[in-house]
């Protein structure tokens, strides 16, 4: 593995252009292309043609739910205060069909925050399975892969 990465670090390779980083998939593609004839930048290419993009599942349904009620003294509605958490980028309006209740809860120190219950959109929207797979896993590829020694004496 050290050999592999000190192959790879030659500075020829690695002369793509810097918006191409951001992107695994379109790096791949280009050491693909500049280094079709068999080099390092081809070998590099597959390892990062590899990546897979991943999606992020979606609700099943709409999920609109009414505001609760409030009390008056957490939440008293000041026009000034939406403008300025707006300002700040805090909210921001949107034409989306979804909602989702907001719902004061007392701060030890007298203030109020705000939270926002999203147990109705988490209902509906499907588990994300891991990014990275389980240790045994790998464990189980890596020892696939593994080169076997025999030893002569």
């Amino acid at each position: 593995m050290g050999q592999l990465l000190k192959e790879f670090s030659d500075p020829v390779v690695w002369d793509f252009p810097r918006e191409q980083i951001q992107n695994p998939v379109e790096l791949g593609k280009y050491l693909k292309e500049r280094y079709h004839d068999g080099s390092k930048g081809e070998k590099m290419a597959a390892v990062f043609l590899k990546v897979e993009e991943q999606q992020v599942p979606i609700a099943t349904s709409i999920v609109h739910r009414r505001q609760y009620r409030t009390i008056a003294r957490c939440c008293d509605p000041h026009p000034q205060d939406d403008r300025e958490l707006e300002s700040k980028g805090v909210v921001s309006k949107t034409p989306s069909p979804f909602n989702s209740p907001i719902w004061p809860v007392a701060k030890p120190d007298g203030e109020w925050r705000l939270t926002v219950d999203y147990r109705a959109l988490n209902e509906v929207t499907p588990p994300l399975s891991a990014a990275v797979p389980d240790m045994l896993e790998l464990q189980y590829e890596l020892e696939s892969k593994a080169a076997k020694v025999v030893r002569h004496n």
